[in-house]
């Protein structure tokens, strides 16, 4: 009889752990679904390889992340020292015109790749341990554009979590410039009122206020003193072709790259409303530094920058899914490929 009821006993425990089974795969099979119906968006690999993609490509290296962080200001140090010593031949004549105005043109796209560098460090893109990411952060790359991670992160994860709703500040803010925009009736006064209210709604959204300003003028002043002390007319050229490239230049570049990313008014869900800008003149000027898969970037956050485009070739190859949503081939169109009926998705 003691066997009987210790083989019962044990029978009754393999029930038992044989529902509970049962009941973790019906509410991880629930949780899925939820998830896709709030994103969007779920995968269609297997959950086996799914994992290994997730593992693969949210490993950070802090060396490489250093290399790239410090890539940025060094390039602008390089091609600003080479454009003056040109601009200082005279044989140059007219063509110093179209080298400066090339020059300012990427000074603003590497201040942009810098804005980008801090949108993804606030993910902890560089490495886990926050405060050692956000000291990197912050002196590589948000000091020089008048930004604070840890300020930046407040901001950016309430666009995340509250993706597309009434307290959305992505979205708010578009909203907001469109509004100004179309309330001109000159199409080219709309532009330039929308850039203009684009600055000062940026700075407010990511939280620049007057104490970050200070440090960030600080910084420069110590950047061109530094410069100053090496070469001063290099200095005086370099910062003046920088804050032209700041002030006027990146704003467009900037609101370009946000009107690209998100359609708000065609879903609320953030598969359905947000693209992958994909197009050679998007990687090359607008939205540098990664931002050119802001898609994938939604659906797996934790993707290092650098990472993001193998990621993204990856899943185009491996996940029906993801391939079936909207990816921009072409800067000037619309849509690559048409959004799909999901019900079709595996």
């Amino acid at each position: 009889m003691t066997h009987v009821h210790g083989a019962a006993g044990l029978f009754d425990r393999a029930g038992r752990l044989s529902a509970i089974s049962l009941m973790l795969r019906v509410f991880e099979k629930i949780g899925e679904r939820m998830a896709y119906k709030s994103i969007g968006y779920h995968s269609s690999m297997p959950k086996e390889k799914l994992a290994g993609f997730r593992r693969a490509f949210s490993a950070r290296n802090h060396w490489i992340a250093l290399l790239y962080v410090t890539c940025v200001p060094v390039s602008l140090l390089v091609s600003g020292y080479m454009a003056w010593s040109f601009s200082n031949d005279g044989a140059l004549g007219a063509a110093r015109w179209i080298l400066e105005a090339v020059l300012c043109i990427f000074f603003a796209r590497q201040l942009r790749a810098m804005e980008n560098i801090v949108h993804f460090g606030s993910h902890l893109n560089i490495t886990s341990k926050r405060k050692v990411n956000d000291v990197i952060v912050n002196l590589a790359a948000a000091m020089p554009t008048f930004q604070w991670v840890q300020r930046y992160r407040e901001f950016h994860n309430k666009h995340h979590v509250l993706f597309a709703g009434d307290d959305d500040p992505c979205k708010n803010r578009i909203e907001d410039i469109n509004g100004i925009r179309d309330r001109v009736e000159s199409r080219q006064l709309g532009l330039i009122h929308g850039i203009v209210y684009g600055i000062y709604s940026f700075y407010r959204e990511v939280g620049s206020n007057r104490t970050i300003l200070l440090y960030s003028l600080i910084y420069h002043a110590l950047a061109y003193c530094a410069i100053s002390a090496v070469n001063a007319e290099f200095a005086d050229f370099f910062y003046g072709r920088l804050l032209f490239a700041g002030l006027l230049v990146l704003p467009f570049l900037r609101l370009v790259a946000e009107w690209s990313e998100h359609d708000y008014a065609a879903s609320h869900m953030e598969a359905h409303a947000t693209f992958n800008n994909c197009s050679f003149l998007d990687k090359l000027i607008f939205h540098p530094a990664g931002d050119a898969y802001h898609l994938l970037h939604h659906l797996y956050p934790a993707i290092p920058w650098w990472r993001q485009g193998a990621a993204h070739r990856y899943l185009m190859a491996e996940d029906y899914n993801y391939r079936t949503l909207m990816h921009r081939a072409d800067f000037f169109q619309r849509l690559a490929i048409a959004q799909h009926d999901m019900s079709e998705a595996k």
